[in-house]
């Protein structure tokens, strides 16, 4: 359809500019009622994420590529081939360096095409756009592009679509304006999140553009009247990004009308007042998904690089290794050399020819001007270049493809389930994967499935504690129990396992049944799967008894889904036990409630008896008059239900912290919190997530009460609204009564926790990025090993200024620094729970606590591994343990005038730490202890301010492990950055620390973008971070490396630890280089004056050794031949000199060493080809025929390979001594092996051993039976 309106004359007088605050938008696209067209200067909606153009590829790949000091040398030796006089060797240069080139720039090139492709592929997914043309006065639906898409477009998404842009939502196919989307994109979170359309709008909408016309031309319409309806002015922030920021309001065609401004400005003229409020709850992203609604209707506001996504993402960009920036280092040192030697060479050549020229007569030299000694300098550097021969950058580049090659198709990568195969996105950082020192990690998805099961739950007034198992969990089921026994010997509970569906409701007790009824009452869980069990006709509250069934399992009728996967969980794990949530309906009686259905399944006792699986289904109806939602402050979600018997309660869940806070149940005794906080440690340490459930009864007239205040507070606007609310839900919340706690676990990925064992053992650090709640992501950082028990943790959350972030992360340093000194004084291990009182700077009567306990209270409670507290408790309520060094909520307004050295290091003290930090990464931090450091999104975006972030460094440096949580992409990606600069700041020649990052949605592309090294997840929601990854895997597991390896596949298996050892590019360093070059010298030495002493008797004259009668032009004869025995005696020589060092033997090296065998064997037979004039004729024939060769073969090779023999030898037995000094953590005890030639010898005999008893081990076994020897003989 032609776009007619675009040949109107725009308004262009109100172009978007960077320095307003402000953006002025207008639904499509007319300003006012006579259709005058408005026009937004904003940027497209065209998503790029390729790395290059198509007019700057050559150019941009090139430059890339002559980063590589060898690729700049070499082409520099190119050039000095046209200054001398024979130029027809140059090919043996230009054609491998042009091959190299040419092979990583189609190798980039197609990688580059790929992202253009899927690009393609998203920017040409057609979008509805509803049009008004004002000539034709009609208003269609036409499909665009969504690169197309255009700021104040009104567009169309259906369900399970992504929105490709961000939209303010005008209409939702449910009626009461909701949205349920989910946001894995942008932060990870896999849960339904309920989002809400323009009130004026969804009535409006309502009426014109529904199933029925959505696509259908509305000319029936009066057209005028039509467009006063649809009228929308908008005036909003400009882009930013932060994902939960959005404020602006918006105008209808009334205040137009009401006001008579028919033209106003961009800030909106006189009518502000007039203007209806929006918030972020109106504004859904680019990169989220519709879920559960059949289609919406949005008004464009942000595209392309202005939205969120955009905003928290960055560029892609070439990404360089270390084994390049040190193999720099390497070339441009042997560079120096080479020109050093070259102009010593030239130096003494010419020096040689002054003072000969005159007695060499029958040579003719030419005069020695300055061209012709810069000529001179070129023959001479291009005979040394060989000291660096190109082959060792095709060897390289042949070497990373061949890398990326094994690990695309490694089997043990491979997932059979979903036919998924890891690949190698980036080819040139494979060597990369072995020097990782920092290691960033999502959770959701990538170490948890986010698959939730309610797993077990204490009745606390009865001592009834349940555990749940399905039937496929046999194994599980033995070990829990185990766990089971550990609290039966702690408390006099009665403990029942529970096997999902196979409990029968008629043997229920009623407290079980009650807690069941509970769980299924008390959330926002909705049925997806809408189909009844049971009609729903009989809308009374009298139960309804249904005809026996046979199934068995009454969950499978119905799916659910919900804002909260523990919600989900409950509600799931409640129907597979026979009570059954069956849906909602409004209640028309009363405004504002919904009756919540519940079925019941029992056996009657006659099928008890027969044993058969007929099944009854008992119906009620509750009604829910207010709903409570959970908000973070509160750490709680209540309802206000009356229940068929006549009763009133106030049902609540939320958070221990908030459930057990003695203001909120003042009349719940000591001991049954006790009990509650016992039994949440407990979930928390075998890393279950954990709720608290609390009912209050109410009389009617103090229900109806509470319940009338709380309607007027929700009809009130702005912050009376939210300020009444929170009055109410004080009220209504109050007088709690703690009943249950559940444990709900977190399914986590097979093999994760061995994983994250396996890399904390090798001394990679492992911080956690999340955007989930920090009670969760604890909870799994405890489950998964990443937390331990017995690990103390700082708290920095919810900060709300700069000065209080500083306040707190100095205030933690003070304490680790005293602690330091303390330690150093007191040589005894003393914990920094021990340790006195830390005196604190305090500028008004809040007090804080401090990053330590006193000696006494640490000495009358010692906890043991069971009373340990889950992490995310508050310390008031930690009264037996004192191992949470600081809970620093940040709610206070002290200010932290730093200036004096009492509070913060100084910059020495700084640098020390940081080296030794990263040197010794199994070094817990300065307080040589546990200590775990959690901080939210909100407390970051100020401890990453330039003036506190490198004191933040130093905190995280000094402990042993970091949580953040709440976190936005952009925030992952700058912690990232901050590492990486801030460390290699303070490092010996600046070398950055190698960091991965992995993650599996698109909120983690920043962050898997800014890391050395990017690893992507195949998730359940997109292919973002896969596509954005150098590498993808299709789940969190740990793989090793074992091509050319020193160490045995079984002892790295078994021992990660030894991976500190290999992960320090000891490869590249100086003195390993060094060793090389002599033994290459050594071998250079050997293989030439061996044999011109032994077959030439050292002349280039022996008659003798090469003798042929038909050739008497000896001299030039032998000269040839000697050549040629010293090549071949060198090419044996170093070929024997890789076998030595090599370990694995397999059939790629195998088919190396044939090829190059047949490659020497072509150069042979090449010499039968050449005319018979030429010196190569039949040489190596000849060469053959001589006894003399022969002899000298095996003197040479040998002597040699004998530095490289005695390398090899001491080598394995010193790797051998490494790898059993490790198992031995007692220093004194590691000197005396080191000390004892035994332990050598049988080092050296023995090498590296498989079997469970090691060196060490039979080395004192052995010195322990001779004792017993000397004693018997002694004795008798």
């Amino acid at each position: 359809m032609k776009w007619n309106f675009f040949h109107k004359k725009y308004d262009t007088t109100n172009n978007h500019n960077s320095s307003t605050t402000t953006r002025t938008i207008y639904a499509h696209h007319y300003k006012n009622l006579n259709g005058d067209l408005y026009y937004h200067n904003y940027c497209n909606n065209y998503i790029h994420s390729t790395h290059y153009k198509w007019y700057n590829f050559f150019y941009k790949n090139i430059y890339e590529q002559f980063h590589n000091i060898a690729n700049i040398y070499f082409l520099l030796i190119i050039i000095t081939y046209f200054f001398i006089n024979n130029i027809e060797n140059a090919s043996i240069t230009i054609i491998p360096l042009i091959i190299i080139l040419l092979i990583t720039m189609i190798k980039d090139g197609l990688d580059d095409l790929l992202r253009y492709s899927i690009d393609q592929q998203l920017n040409s997914i057609k979008y509805p756009v509803l049009l008004i043309d004002f000539d034709q006065k009609s208003i269609n639906w036409i499909f665009k592009k969504s690169s197309l898409l255009l700021v104040g477009d009104v567009i169309y998404c259906k369900n399970n679509q992504l929105f490709p842009c961000d939209l303010l939502l005008l209409y939702s196919s449910n009626n009461n304006g909701q949205v349920n989307i989910t946001t894995m994109n942008l932060d990870g979170e896999t849960t339904i999140k309920k989002y809400y359309t323009l009130i004026e709008y969804q009535t409006i909408y309502s009426n014109y553009l529904n199933n029925y016309l959505i696509q259908t031309n509305l000319k029936q319409f009066n057209f005028q009247f039509i467009i006063e309806q649809l009228y929308l002015h908008v005036i909003c922030q400009q882009p930013n990004e932060n994902l939960m920021s959005f404020q602006g309001h918006y105008k209808t065609a009334q205040h137009l009308k009401h006001h008579h401004h028919d033209d106003e400005d961009e800030d909106g003229g006189g009518g502000d007042e007039t203007y209806l409020p929006l918030n972020w709850k109106n504004l859904v992203l680019r990169g989220s998904k519709l879920i559960s609604t059949d289609y919406i209707i949005g008004l464009v506001i942000y595209t392309g690089k202005d939205t969120k996504l955009s905003l928290n993402s960055k560029n892609s960009k070439r990404k360089y290794s270390t084994r390049e920036r040190l193999s720099n280092i390497i070339l441009l040192i042997f560079m120096v050399a080479m020109v050093t030697i070259t102009l010593i060479v030239t130096m003494i050549s010419t020096l040689w020819i002054k003072q000969n020229i005159n007695k060499i007569w029958y040579i003719t030299f030419e005069l020695l001007k300055l061209w012709e000694f810069i000529r001179i300098i070129f023959r001479y550097l291009f005979i040394i270049n060989y000291l660096i021969p190109i082959s060792i950058i095709v060897t390289i580049e042949f070497q990373q493809l061949l890398l990326a090659y094994f690990i695309s198709n490694d089997i043990v990568m491979y997932n059979s389930i979903e036919n998924i195969k890891s690949s190698a996105n980036n080819s040139q950082l494979s060597d990369e994967l072995g020097q990782i020192e920092f290691l960033f990690c999502d959770k959701t998805g990538t170490l948890t499935q986010n698959l939730m099961k309610l797993k077990s739950c204490c009745l606390l007034f009865n001592k009834q504690l349940y555990q749940f198992y399905n039937d496929d969990q046999d194994q599980d089921q033995d070990q829990d129990q185990d766990q089971n026994d550990n609290h039966d010997n702690t408390t006099d509970n009665t403990t029942y396992n529970v096997l999902n569906s196979s409990l029968k409701l008629i043997e229920m007790n009623e407290n079980f049944r009650e807690f069941l009824t509970i769980i299924s009452l008390c959330h926002t869980v909705e049925l997806k799967n809408h189909t009844q069990m049971v009609s729903n006709d009989n809308n009374d509250n009298n139960n309804v008894q249904e005809s026996s069934m046979n199934t068995d399992e009454p969950s499978r009728f119905y799916e659910y889904e919900a804002t909260s996967p523990d919600e989900k969980a409950l509600v799931e794990g409640a129907s597979k036990l026979g009570v059954v949530f069956s849906g909602k309906e409004p209640d028309f009686d009363e405004t504002g409630s919904y009756k919540l259905y519940i079925d019941y399944w029992s056996y009657s006792s006659t099928a008890i008896k027969e044993s058969n699986n007929e099944k009854f289904i008992h119906r009620q109806c509750y009604i829910v008059d207010a709903v409570l939602e959970f908000d973070p402050t509160r750490k709680r979600m209540s309802i206000m239900v009356r229940y068929p018997d006549g009763t009133y309660y106030v049902l609540s869940k939320g958070a221990e912290t908030a459930m057990l806070d003695p203001e909120r149940c003042s009349t719940t005794s000591g001991y049954l919190r006790s009990r509650a906080i016992h039994y949440v440690n407990e979930y928390a340490i075998h890393g279950l997530r954990t709720l608290v459930f609390a009912k209050r009864i109410l009389h009617k007239s103090i229900y109806m009460k509470l319940l009338e205040q709380f309607k007027y507070a929700s009809s009130l606007c702005d912050n009376e609204r939210i300020h009444a609310l929170k009055q109410c839900y004080n009220e209504i919340e109050l007088d709690m009564i703690p009943i249950y706690v559940t444990g709900i676990e977190d399914k986590l990925q097979p093999g994760v926790k061995n994983c994250i064992k396996a890399l904390k053992e090798a001394g990679i650090q492992i911080w956690i990025l999340t955007g989930d709640k920090a009670e969760t992501a604890i909870t799994v950082s405890q489950s998964i090993g990443h937390f331990t028990s017995n690990m103390s943790l700082i708290r920095i959350m919810n900060c709300q200024t700069l000065q209080s972030t500083a306040y707190k992360i100095y205030e933690q340093l003070d304490a680790l620094y005293t602690y330091h000194n303390y330690h150093k004084q007191k040589p005894n291990h003393h914990s920094i729970l021990t340790m006195p009182r830390i005196k604190t700077i305090n500028y008004n009567r809040n007090s804080f606590h401090i990053s330590s306990a006193s000696a006494s209270s640490s000495s009358s409670s010692s906890s043991s591994s069971t009373s340990r507290p889950s992490s995310c408790m508050d310390g008031q309520y930690n009264n037996n343990n004192n191992n949470t060094i600081s809970n620093s909520n940040g709610n206070n307004n002290d200010v932290y005038y730093y200036g004096t050295n009492e509070f913060i290091f100084n910059k020495k003290d700084c640098i020390i730490s940081r080296y030794i930090r990263r040197k010794h990464k199994k070094h817990p931090g300065m307080a040589n202890e546990s200590i775990g450091l959690v901080i939210d999104g909100k407390s970051l975006q100020y401890a990453l301010h330039t003036s506190v972030r490198d004191a933040f460094l130093e905190l995280c440096m000094n402990v042993t492990t970091v949580l953040c949580c709440r976190m936005t992409p952009l925030q992952k990606a700058s912690l990232v950055k901050l590492v990486q600069i801030g460390l290699a700041k303070h490092t010996r020649y600046g070398m950055k620390p190698v960091i991965a990052a992995v993650g599996d949605g698109g909120n983690d592309v920043a962050m898997i973008l800014q890391a050395n090294i990017g690893v992507g997840v195949y998730g359940k929601e997109g292919r973002e971070a896969v596509r954005a990854a150098d590498y993808s895997v299709t789940q969190f597991s740990l793989g090793y490396g074992m091509f050319e390896r020193h160490i045995k596949e079984k002892i790295l298996l078994n021992k990660p630890y030894l991976y500190k050892e290999i992960s320090h590019q000891a490869n590249l360093r100086a003195w390993y280089i060094l060793l090389w070059v002599l033994d290459g010298i050594w071998h250079g030495v050997v293989t030439f004056f061996i044999p011109f002493f032994c077959l030439a008797g050292g002349n280039l004259y022996a008659e003798a050794i090469f003798y042929e009668t038909n050739n008497n032009s000896y001299k030039i004869y032998d000269f040839t031949m000697i050549g040629n025995a010293s090549f071949i005696y060198l090419w044996i020589a170093v070929t024997l000199r890789s076998t030595i060092w090599t370990r694995d033997f397999n059939l790629m090296l195998i088919m190396c060493h044939i090829g190059t065998t047949l490659n020497v064997v072509i150069l042979f037979l090449f010499q039968t080809f050449v005319p018979s004039t030429s010196n190569e004729y039949q040489r190596y024939a000849q060469l053959c025929r001589s006894p003399a060769f022969w002899f000298t073969f095996p003197l040479t090779v040998f002597i040699a390979n004998i530095p490289g023999l005695i390398w090899r030898l001491a080598s394995d037995t010193w790797w051998t001594i490494r790898i059993e000094l490790k198992n031995s953590p007692k220093k004194n005890q590691r000197k005396s092996y080191l000390n004892n030639p035994l332990v050598w010898l049988k080092a050296f005999v023995f090498g590296q051993t498989e079997e469970n008893e090691s060196i060490l081990q039979k080395n004192e076994n052995e010195i322990s039976t001779f004792k017993e020897q000397i004693n018997l003989s002694y004795q008798s």
